[in-house]
């Protein structure tokens, strides 16, 4: 949302609670101590780990979605020194190898994309899955705060927390079914031969018979 002036936008202060990360280590949210849940790109990461901590105060720039109680922020401020986000930047984003990883728990709160999907859930033992845009209605119907939730895929831990990029998900570990409800199919390999019909130069006149 690099073209909005974040001046214009509503205002929330607070103070955080804790960070969200991605499956691949990266910041991409924060919890306020009211409860306020806050996303931010994955590209503001660093700028944000190096600018506020848990326990710092916090002024948020941004927009709240019809559909979720999550904030989408444009721009973050922390003492005086404010981060904006100027739209995508693979150069700013510094992603951590993955590895196999399963987490259970009780869910403590649902997790939103910026737009206000539901894209994962926070567990009572810190641990945050993650789904991603194509899990079905069964598999966001688990992320419900209270209920039981197992995961396996993969994911890091880090200093700032441990998430899981859940490949299966389920109630218990005894009852994992992969999300999205279908299987993930190789692509098909691509013919390299050109089929299209060959045709022959006509002859010149001069070779005619």
């Amino acid at each position: 949302m690099h073209w909005i002036d974040p001046t214009q936008l509503p205002r929330i202060k607070g103070i955080v609670e804790r960070f969200l990360l991605n499956s691949h280590g990266e910041l991409d949210g924060l919890i306020l101590v009211d409860g306020t849940e806050v996303h931010f790109p994955p590209h503001l990461s660093t700028a944000v780990s190096k600018a506020l901590k848990p326990s710092a105060e916090v002024v948020v720039y941004g927009l709240r979605p019809r559909r979720a109680p999550v904030v989408a922020a444009v721009a973050l401020d922390a003492s005086g020194h404010t981060i904006v986000d100027e739209g995508p930047n693979d150069d700013d984003r510094k992603k951590l190898p993955r590895t196999q990883l399963e987490a259970s728990g009780k869910v403590v709160r649902t997790l939103h994309g910026p737009k206000g999907e539901t894209r994962g859930a926070l567990l009572d033992d810190g641990t945050i899955v993650r789904i991603g845009k194509h899990g079905g209605p069964d598999t966001t119907r688990l992320l419900t705060a209270g209920e039981p939730l197992a995961a396996r895929g993969e994911g890091v831990a880090t200093p700032n927390g441990r998430c899981v990029e859940a490949h299966f998900i389920g109630p218990s570990t005894d009852s994992l079914k992969r999300t999205g409800g279908r299987p993930h199919k190789e692509p098909k390999p691509k013919d390299s031969g050109d089929k299209r019909p060959k045709h022959r130069e006509p002859k010149s006149p001069m070779h005619a018979a």
